[in-house]
């Protein structure tokens, strides 16, 4: 991502104490906070975020604050009503009066906010299928799907068991990657806001021990904080090849873990209506990618830029 450890070591010097006095309440949120409780999570994540405000700039953290605070009240009223009107204009007028350097800290704030919430409802969701459903639920529906092609439930009469065996074995998914000119988002906050997600999901475990819960916390505070103090947006459109470098380094910790036990689990549903395994030869799943090869869209895409590309 282009930065200097010194700069993140000096802005770990300069976070405020982990005095763990201050972490009852997210303790408590994310300790007893139920798995539909998306509000408890996403206020924790929120409350982190405006300290780390606070900590830089507490003049900019209230500026934050009372935006947040005239769009709730604009976002819970009623829609239309006699107040709404006057909030929009106050909200207006409010932010015309901002200096045009706040007004970006705001904007940096109000994005990264979205963000975190995007994060609280990938951490809720996981939650509730883990509670309700558990991981069997995918073997257990593909298996229904399985059993209902064979029974003909589908309406169109029995299929053959070696039909459904050939059809799978020949079933060939390519999943193209793409990226737009205008991804902004630099990797270092990337990076840390997929840190922050794997914190939350650790925290929501019933069976961490209460040391192990508080070093998680410091850990999510400190993350929040580095993540608010990394640059959120490129200078300049990235390159091919930086798309193509930022492809690389999400595929192999996202794409293909899930590859294998998405197959397991394709494996154990067949198995449970009396079929085949498939064979280690096949190949359901491809990967492709647009990136470095778009030499009809992209005049930066060249010959040479292609052939990097696929050596990288």
């Amino acid at each position: 991502s282009g930065e200097d450890p010194r700069q993140a070591i000096a802005i770990c010097d300069h976070l405020p104490s982990p005095n763990m006095a201050n972490f009852a309440p997210p303790t408590r949120c994310l300790s007893t906070a139920s798995s539909d409780d998306l509000e408890t999570l996403t206020c924790v994540l929120r409350s982190q975020l405006l300290d780390a405000i606070k900590a830089q700039s507490p003049r900019q953290a209230k500026l934050v604050e009372e935006a947040l605070s005239l769009s709730k009240q604009i976002n819970t009223g009623e829609a239309g009503g006699p107040n709404e009107q006057q909030l929009l204009l106050e909200l207006s007028r409010y932010v015309e009066d901002i200096a045009p350097g706040d007004l970006v800290v705001i904007a940096d704030a109000f994005s990264m906010m979205l963000t975190l919430e995007n994060i609280a409802e990938d951490v809720h969701i996981k939650r509730m299928e883990d509670g309700l459903r558990g991981p069997d639920v995918l073997v257990k529906r593909t298996a229904e799907c399985l059993g209902s092609l064979l029974n003909g439930g589908d309406g169109s009469g029995p299929v053959a068991p070696e039909a459904v065996v050939a059809a799978l074995q020949q079933m060939d998914i390519d999943f193209v990657f793409t990226a737009h000119p205008t991804q902004v988002m630099r990797q270092g906050r990337l990076s840390k806001c997929n840190e922050i997600r794997t914190i939350m999901r650790r925290l929501s475990s019933p069976d961490l021990a209460h040391a192990e819960r508080l070093d998680l916390l410091e850990k999510l505070q400190l993350q929040i904080h580095l993540c608010w103090r990394t640059d959120s947006l490129r200078l300049k459109p990235p390159s091919p090849q930086e798309e193509q470098r930022s492809l690389l380094s999400y595929v192999p910790r996202s794409i293909f873990p899930a590859v294998p036990v998405l197959l397991r689990r394709l494996d154990a549903a067949l198995v449970r209506v009396g079929l085949p395994k498939l064979p280690l030869t096949a190949s359901p799943f491809r990967f492709s990618s647009w990136m470095g090869g778009d030499r009809d869209g992209n005049p930066n895409v060249t010959a040479i830029v292609t052939k990097e590309a696929v050596l990288a």
